[in-house]
Protein backbone atom coordinates (compact mmCIF):
# COMPACT_ATOMS: atom_id res chain seq x y z
CA UNK A 1 0.00 0.00 0.00
CA UNK A 2 1.02 3.67 -0.90
CA UNK A 3 1.10 6.82 0.33
CA UNK A 4 -0.53 8.01 -2.94
CA UNK A 5 -2.89 5.34 -3.52
CA UNK A 6 -4.43 6.00 -0.70
CA UNK A 7 -4.75 9.75 -0.70
CA UNK A 8 -6.27 8.64 -4.08
CA UNK A 9 -8.34 6.28 -3.13
CA UNK A 10 -9.38 7.91 0.51
CA UNK A 11 -12.25 9.95 -0.72
CA UNK A 12 -14.17 7.09 -2.69
CA UNK A 13 -13.26 5.16 0.47
CA UNK A 14 -15.20 7.47 2.05
CA UNK A 15 -18.04 7.13 -0.08
CA UNK A 16 -18.33 3.98 0.05
CA UNK A 17 -18.17 3.81 3.65
CA UNK A 18 -20.99 5.88 3.85
CA UNK A 19 -23.37 3.42 1.81
CA UNK A 20 -22.97 4.96 -1.69
CA UNK A 21 -21.14 3.72 -4.65
CA UNK A 22 -20.38 7.09 -6.02
CA UNK A 23 -20.51 6.57 -9.75
CA UNK A 24 -24.45 6.18 -9.17
CA UNK A 25 -25.44 9.56 -8.98
CA UNK A 26 -26.82 10.52 -12.58
CA UNK A 27 -23.73 12.55 -13.48
CA UNK A 28 -23.42 11.80 -17.29
CA UNK A 29 -26.70 13.35 -18.06
CA UNK A 30 -25.91 16.46 -15.62
CA UNK A 31 -22.73 17.66 -17.28
CA UNK A 32 -21.07 15.16 -19.23
CA UNK A 33 -17.66 13.11 -18.46
CA UNK A 34 -15.14 14.86 -16.48
CA UNK A 35 -12.41 16.85 -17.76
CA UNK A 36 -9.17 18.94 -17.90
CA UNK A 37 -10.72 22.62 -18.08
CA UNK A 38 -7.34 23.72 -20.25
CA UNK A 39 -6.74 20.93 -22.31
CA UNK A 40 -10.40 19.21 -22.39
CA UNK A 41 -9.15 15.79 -21.50
CA UNK A 42 -11.34 13.44 -20.27
CA UNK A 43 -10.29 11.85 -17.32
CA UNK A 44 -10.05 8.19 -17.24
CA UNK A 45 -11.95 5.91 -14.98
CA UNK A 46 -10.44 6.23 -11.63
CA UNK A 47 -10.30 9.87 -11.92
CA UNK A 48 -13.41 10.30 -13.08
CA UNK A 49 -15.11 8.78 -9.55
CA UNK A 50 -12.80 11.18 -7.87
CA UNK A 51 -14.57 14.07 -9.68
CA UNK A 52 -17.94 12.95 -9.33
CA UNK A 53 -17.28 12.49 -5.36
CA UNK A 54 -15.77 16.12 -4.92
CA UNK A 55 -19.14 17.39 -6.70
CA UNK A 56 -21.40 15.18 -4.46
CA UNK A 57 -19.31 16.40 -1.44
CA UNK A 58 -19.57 20.29 -2.27
CA UNK A 59 -22.47 20.76 -4.89
CA UNK A 60 -20.59 21.67 -7.64
CA UNK A 61 -22.15 20.68 -11.29
CA UNK A 62 -19.43 21.80 -13.25
CA UNK A 63 -17.54 18.47 -15.12
CA UNK A 64 -14.42 20.71 -15.81
CA UNK A 65 -11.47 20.85 -13.40
CA UNK A 66 -8.15 22.34 -13.16
CA UNK A 67 -5.31 21.84 -11.13
CA UNK A 68 -4.75 24.24 -8.31
CA UNK A 69 -0.96 24.87 -8.84
CA UNK A 70 -2.17 25.70 -12.73
CA UNK A 71 -4.78 27.96 -11.98
CA UNK A 72 -2.88 29.92 -8.97
CA UNK A 73 -0.13 30.30 -11.79
CA UNK A 74 -2.52 31.72 -14.41
CA UNK A 75 -3.52 34.38 -11.91
CA UNK A 76 -6.81 32.42 -10.68
CA UNK A 77 -7.59 32.87 -7.12
CA UNK A 78 -9.98 30.96 -5.07
CA UNK A 79 -13.57 32.30 -3.88
CA UNK A 80 -15.34 32.78 -0.41
CA UNK A 81 -13.75 34.86 2.35
CA UNK A 82 -10.52 34.78 2.78
CA UNK A 83 -10.54 31.91 -0.20
CA UNK A 84 -12.19 29.43 2.02
CA UNK A 85 -12.42 27.01 -1.02
CA UNK A 86 -8.46 26.49 -0.88
CA UNK A 87 -9.55 23.55 1.25
CA UNK A 88 -12.15 22.01 -0.59
CA UNK A 89 -9.41 19.91 -3.28
CA UNK A 90 -9.20 16.46 -4.24
CA UNK A 91 -6.59 14.25 -6.34
CA UNK A 92 -5.87 13.41 -10.07
CA UNK A 93 -3.33 10.70 -10.72
CA UNK A 94 -1.14 10.09 -13.99
CA UNK A 95 1.85 7.86 -14.48
CA UNK A 96 4.92 9.10 -16.22
CA UNK A 97 6.51 7.32 -18.89
CA UNK A 98 8.48 4.14 -19.07
CA UNK A 99 11.71 5.74 -20.25
CA UNK A 100 14.45 3.64 -22.40
CA UNK A 101 17.97 4.03 -23.38
CA UNK A 102 19.46 3.67 -26.93
CA UNK A 103 20.38 -0.17 -26.35
CA UNK A 104 15.88 -0.66 -25.41
CA UNK A 105 16.67 -1.29 -21.55
CA UNK A 106 14.27 0.32 -19.14
CA UNK A 107 15.63 3.05 -17.16
CA UNK A 108 12.98 4.69 -15.39
CA UNK A 109 10.20 2.63 -14.54
CA UNK A 110 6.47 4.61 -14.31
CA UNK A 111 6.04 5.65 -11.29
CA UNK A 112 2.32 7.74 -10.05
CA UNK A 113 2.26 11.49 -9.65
CA UNK A 114 -0.63 12.75 -7.73
CA UNK A 115 -1.56 16.63 -8.32
CA UNK A 116 -4.21 18.69 -6.44
CA UNK A 117 -7.18 19.90 -8.09
CA UNK A 118 -9.98 21.77 -7.65
CA UNK A 119 -13.44 22.56 -9.71
CA UNK A 120 -13.33 25.48 -11.64
CA UNK A 121 -16.31 26.88 -10.15
CA UNK A 122 -14.01 27.21 -7.04
CA UNK A 123 -11.88 29.77 -8.88
CA UNK A 124 -13.00 33.61 -9.66
CA UNK A 125 -12.91 34.56 -13.32
CA UNK A 126 -12.70 31.25 -14.99
CA UNK A 127 -15.96 30.48 -16.82
CA UNK A 128 -18.00 27.27 -17.65
CA UNK A 129 -18.42 26.11 -21.21
CA UNK A 130 -21.31 24.30 -21.19
CA UNK A 131 -21.88 21.93 -24.02
CA UNK A 132 -24.72 19.99 -25.56
CA UNK A 133 -24.80 16.34 -23.57
CA UNK A 134 -26.09 13.48 -25.44
CA UNK A 135 -28.55 11.27 -23.23
CA UNK A 136 -29.75 8.17 -24.57
CA UNK A 137 -33.46 8.13 -25.68
CA UNK A 138 -34.71 5.62 -22.87
CA UNK A 139 -35.64 2.76 -25.24
CA UNK A 140 -33.00 1.86 -27.51
CA UNK A 141 -31.23 -1.44 -26.45
CA UNK A 142 -28.53 -1.14 -29.53
CA UNK A 143 -25.87 -0.19 -27.47
CA UNK A 144 -25.86 -3.24 -25.61
CA UNK A 145 -26.68 -5.60 -28.02
CA UNK A 146 -24.29 -4.37 -30.44
CA UNK A 147 -21.44 -4.81 -27.85
CA UNK A 148 -22.78 -8.35 -27.56
CA UNK A 149 -22.67 -9.23 -31.00
CA UNK A 150 -18.81 -8.05 -31.26
CA UNK A 151 -18.04 -9.80 -28.39
CA UNK A 152 -19.51 -12.88 -29.57
CA UNK A 153 -20.96 -13.68 -25.94
CA UNK A 154 -23.81 -15.97 -25.67
CA UNK A 155 -27.39 -14.98 -24.28
CA UNK A 156 -29.89 -17.07 -22.16
CA UNK A 157 -32.74 -15.74 -20.45
CA UNK A 158 -31.79 -16.20 -16.42
CA UNK A 159 -30.59 -14.08 -13.46
CA UNK A 160 -28.20 -11.52 -14.38
CA UNK A 161 -24.54 -13.40 -14.79
CA UNK A 162 -21.97 -14.30 -16.46
CA UNK A 163 -20.46 -17.83 -16.81
CA UNK A 164 -16.97 -18.33 -17.68
CA UNK A 165 -17.47 -22.00 -18.15
CA UNK A 166 -19.57 -21.51 -21.20
CA UNK A 167 -19.04 -18.04 -22.17
CA UNK A 168 -22.72 -16.81 -21.74
CA UNK A 169 -24.88 -14.06 -20.17
CA UNK A 170 -27.45 -14.44 -18.54
CA UNK A 171 -30.82 -11.75 -18.51
CA UNK A 172 -33.60 -11.23 -17.49
CA UNK A 173 -36.61 -10.27 -19.79
CA UNK A 174 -36.52 -6.16 -19.90
CA UNK A 175 -40.07 -6.17 -18.72
CA UNK A 176 -38.37 -7.37 -15.07
CA UNK A 177 -36.75 -4.09 -15.17
CA UNK A 178 -38.30 -0.70 -13.87
CA UNK A 179 -35.89 1.49 -16.72
CA UNK A 180 -34.28 0.63 -19.86
CA UNK A 181 -31.28 2.19 -18.34
CA UNK A 182 -31.54 -0.15 -15.29
CA UNK A 183 -31.42 -3.21 -17.96
CA UNK A 184 -28.73 -1.44 -20.21
CA UNK A 185 -26.66 -1.05 -16.79
CA UNK A 186 -27.08 -4.42 -15.71
CA UNK A 187 -26.03 -5.81 -19.04
CA UNK A 188 -22.94 -3.73 -19.67
CA UNK A 189 -22.04 -4.57 -16.11
CA UNK A 190 -22.18 -8.41 -17.46
CA UNK A 191 -20.11 -8.00 -20.64
CA UNK A 192 -17.68 -6.46 -18.77
CA UNK A 193 -17.33 -9.39 -16.78
CA UNK A 194 -17.05 -11.05 -20.07
CA UNK A 195 -13.69 -9.76 -21.17
CA UNK A 196 -12.03 -11.15 -18.57
CA UNK A 197 -12.71 -14.30 -20.55
CA UNK A 198 -9.02 -16.35 -21.48
CA UNK A 199 -9.75 -15.40 -24.76
CA UNK A 200 -10.56 -12.14 -24.64
CA UNK A 201 -8.59 -10.65 -21.33
CA UNK A 202 -7.77 -13.54 -19.63
CA UNK A 203 -8.01 -11.89 -15.73
CA UNK A 204 -8.83 -13.85 -12.83
CA UNK A 205 -12.35 -15.19 -12.79
CA UNK A 206 -11.33 -17.73 -10.33
CA UNK A 207 -13.00 -15.72 -7.35
CA UNK A 208 -16.05 -16.63 -4.86
CA UNK A 209 -18.32 -14.54 -3.48
CA UNK A 210 -16.84 -13.41 -0.62
CA UNK A 211 -13.16 -13.09 -1.69
CA UNK A 212 -10.98 -10.64 -2.33
CA UNK A 213 -10.83 -11.68 -5.93
CA UNK A 214 -14.32 -11.99 -6.39
CA UNK A 215 -14.81 -8.06 -5.33
CA UNK A 216 -12.48 -7.16 -7.01
CA UNK A 217 -13.54 -8.61 -10.35
CA UNK A 218 -16.53 -7.11 -9.41
CA UNK A 219 -15.02 -3.79 -9.21
CA UNK A 220 -13.53 -4.02 -12.59
CA UNK A 221 -17.03 -4.94 -14.19
CA UNK A 222 -18.60 -1.70 -12.34
CA UNK A 223 -16.66 1.08 -13.14
CA UNK A 224 -16.25 -0.76 -17.28
CA UNK A 225 -20.14 -0.41 -17.51
CA UNK A 226 -20.15 2.76 -15.79
CA UNK A 227 -17.88 4.00 -18.45
CA UNK A 228 -19.56 1.68 -21.42
CA UNK A 229 -23.04 3.40 -20.39
CA UNK A 230 -21.38 7.23 -20.04
CA UNK A 231 -20.45 6.34 -23.96
CA UNK A 232 -23.76 5.99 -24.92
CA UNK A 233 -25.35 8.75 -22.62
CA UNK A 234 -26.69 6.72 -19.60
CA UNK A 235 -26.80 6.96 -15.84
CA UNK A 236 -25.65 3.98 -14.46
CA UNK A 237 -28.74 2.47 -12.78
CA UNK A 238 -28.11 -0.63 -10.44
CA UNK A 239 -28.95 -1.02 -6.99
CA UNK A 240 -26.04 -2.17 -4.46
CA UNK A 241 -26.67 -4.83 -1.96
CA UNK A 242 -24.94 -3.40 1.54
CA UNK A 243 -23.00 -6.90 0.98
CA UNK A 244 -21.11 -5.53 -1.77
CA UNK A 245 -20.46 -2.38 -0.95
CA UNK A 246 -19.25 -3.36 2.45
CA UNK A 247 -16.62 -5.84 0.48
CA UNK A 248 -15.23 -3.30 -1.76
CA UNK A 249 -14.53 -1.49 1.13
CA UNK A 250 -12.45 -3.79 2.81
CA UNK A 251 -10.76 -4.10 -0.08
CA UNK A 252 -9.82 -0.91 -0.53
CA UNK A 253 -9.15 -0.60 2.65
CA UNK A 254 -6.61 -3.65 2.74
CA UNK A 255 -4.91 -2.17 -0.25
CA UNK A 256 -5.65 1.06 -1.95
CA UNK A 257 -3.70 -0.10 -4.85
CA UNK A 258 -6.14 -2.48 -5.23
CA UNK A 259 -8.49 0.44 -6.64
CA UNK A 260 -5.81 2.02 -9.34
CA UNK A 261 -5.60 -1.72 -10.22
CA UNK A 262 -9.49 -2.44 -10.85
CA UNK A 263 -9.60 1.01 -12.81
CA UNK A 264 -6.95 0.29 -15.14
CA UNK A 265 -8.31 -2.77 -15.65
CA UNK A 266 -11.47 -1.14 -16.61
CA UNK A 267 -9.85 1.10 -18.73
CA UNK A 268 -8.65 -1.50 -20.95
CA UNK A 269 -12.00 -2.76 -20.88
CA UNK A 270 -13.46 -0.16 -22.48
CA UNK A 271 -11.30 -0.08 -25.18
CA UNK A 272 -11.35 -3.84 -26.28
CA UNK A 273 -15.21 -3.29 -26.22
CA UNK A 274 -14.64 -0.05 -28.07
CA UNK A 275 -12.33 -2.16 -30.62
CA UNK A 276 -14.50 -5.14 -30.74
CA UNK A 277 -17.31 -2.97 -32.04
CA UNK A 278 -15.53 -0.97 -34.74
CA UNK A 279 -14.35 -4.25 -36.06
CA UNK A 280 -17.85 -5.57 -36.17
CA UNK A 281 -19.16 -2.66 -37.36
CA UNK A 282 -16.50 -2.58 -40.24
CA UNK A 283 -17.29 -6.32 -41.25
CA UNK A 284 -20.66 -5.53 -41.57
CA UNK A 285 -20.01 -2.27 -43.91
Amino acid sequence: MSAKSDLVVKPILEAIENGTAPWQKGWVSKGGMPMNHLSDYKYGIGNAVNCWVHNERYGYTSNRYISVKKAISLGFQFKGEKGDDVRKTFPIYFFSKMERNDAGEITQHPFMIVTNNASIEQFEGIEDVKEPVFVHDGADLTPATQLQVALGVKMREGEPSYRPLTDEVAMPDLCQFKTVKGYLSTMFHELAHSTGHEKRLKRDMTGRFGTPEYAFEELVAELSAVFLCAEHGIDYDIEHHASYLGHWAKLLKDDSNKFIKASTAANKVVKYCGEAVAVKMKEAA
